[in-house]
């Protein structure tokens, strides 16, 4: 029993940390579920426990996307990803039902099967032996595979964070599997995951000597820009920024994505060649016009595309 406390407050842990690892943990109850026990289906404690863990995360996501999320002023707000899909949750999910071959033909294009392939070959393709161990890579896979946006499944970015997990616990009952059926084959085993292993880093790791970022220890102009664009915001002020700034901006009361903030902010940084999370460059534009116009704002401008809005009351 006492297993499963440490293992609700762990996950409850990371459901505390963003809404999409609410779901999850959802799967992590349907793992639990799908668990294989002595006992019948019905009377194992990890079932009891898995639909506790299915209920509870399947209600918290919906008051956290629900209602406290849109409290603070927030939401889901990367919906524009999966736009191909339909405009809202509710229209993707009643297309999933309605014209499943568009989710089909989505996920099955070479790049993101090459993404795939690239998540498992380094560890030994072990995950695939273990079929309940699967359901942990669910939503993490959907979140990625089923958007258009390349970032998602490049396998270079954050969001295979919601994946990392899953393998390693596929890797665990894969080679349980593998094991129990070919033991006396353990050496050979063991140098299969490691030449898997060597060549994951070789070909995929951003620290690998085949792709060392030596960009990072020379001078660029647009990481200084952003660096110094950040510095000149007041403290105290409200601010709306590109996605890549808001974490430099965190400890602030007020900081929004551009596009998003409730109502106009003090401090507005913008790279004028840049119209990441607008629907075009001339919605970029307007909303651009939208602070410039009234001469409320000072502009004070770098490098000719960085411009910060200042607005002269502060």
């Amino acid at each position: 029993v006492e297993k499963w406390w440490w293992a609700a407050g762990f996950l409850a842990l990371a459901a505390s940390t963003k809404e999409n690892a609410i779901l999850v943990v959802l799967f992590v109850g349907l793992f639990a579920i799908l668990k294989k026990g002595e006992e019948v289906w019905w009377k194992r404690s990890s079932v009891r426990f898995g639909v506790g863990v299915v209920v509870g995360a399947a209600v918290y996501f919906y008051l956290a996307t629900q209602v406290l999320m849109p409290a603070f002023g927030g939401g889901l707000l990367r919906l524009d990803r999966y736009g191909h899909l339909g405009g809202s949750i509710g229209e993707i999910v009643i297309n999933m039902f309605r014209d499943p071959g568009l989710f089909v033909s989505t996920i099955f294009q070479v790049p993101k099967l090459v993404y795939l392939m690239w998540l498992l070959v380094p560890v030994a393709l072990l995950p695939i032996l273990s079929w309940r161990s699967l359901v942990l890579l669910v939503p993490g896979l959907a979140q990625n595979m089923l958007s258009q946006w390349a970032n998602m499944y490049s396998g270079q970015y954050q969001y295979d964070a919601l994946l990392i997990a899953g393998v390693m616990v596929g890797v665990v009952y894969g080679l349980e599997v593998v094991l129990k059926k070919y033991g006396k084959y353990a050496r050979y085993i063991f140098w299969i995951i490691a030449v898997s292993v060597g060549v994951g880093y070789l070909y995929r790791s951003p620290l690998s000597v085949a792709h060392f970022p030596s960009e990072l220890l020379r001078e660029n102009v647009v990481w200084d820009s952003y660096r110094d664009m950040v510095e000149m915001v007041p403290e105290g002020a409200s601010v709306a920024a590109y996605t890549n700034l808001v974490p430099h901006l965190a400890n602030r009361q007020e900081v929004y994505m551009l596009g998003a903030e409730p109502e106009m902010a003090d401090v507005v940084l913008l790279d004028t060649e840049n119209a990441f999370g607008f629907e075009s460059v001339e919605a970029f534009q307007e909303y651009v016009d939208g602070y410039v116009t009234g001469g409320a704002y000072e502009v004070r401008q770098m490098h000719g595309r960085f411009v910060v809005l200042l607005r002269k009351d502060l």
